[in-house]
């Protein structure tokens, strides 16, 4: 009988180590998988700030509303569709923010370019750009 307890007794004790050591594995609440895409209310707030900050025209505004509306569907499209590798979608979503941020800058003067720069320092690398500096 002794001998059962003292089975019973280990196997509750590797129950426990399992347990906790499958806690300690889990992750510490970090973001899991790729990063969330802003929503149309978030987009807009990005273009108001854009505005502000660069002192757009109307039109100017509205083009570059655009942009940013047509570009945040297209890396959802690109997410929904996933790609072969995760290195394969890193190149092809900074291909599309690279397009994207050139098509911003050819709406601007020179001086909205040189707060546009600035702007996008403040903001810091985009998604999967963690150490990497933008351009």
């Amino acid at each position: 009988m002794q001998i059962y307890r003292k089975i019973n007794k280990g196997i509750l004790i590797l129950g426990m180590i399992l347990i906790s050591s499958t806690l300690w594995a889990q992750p510490d609440g970090g973001q899991q998988g790729p990063p969330r895409l802003p929503d149309s209310k978030q987009v807009g707030e990005m273009v108001k700030e854009v505005s502000q900050t660069l002192a757009l025209t109307k039109k100017q505004e509205s083009q570059i509303s655009k942009l940013y509306f047509n570009h945040f569907e297209q890396a959802r499209q690109m997410m929904d569709k996933g790609k072969a590798t995760q290195q394969d979608h890193h190149k092809a979503m900074d291909a599309l923010r690279t397009d994207f941020e050139k098509q911003v800058a050819e709406l601007l003067s020179d001086d909205q370019k040189k707060a546009y720069e600035e702007l996008k320092k403040k903001r810091g690398p985009g998604p999967g750009q963690q150490g990497s500096k933008r351009k």
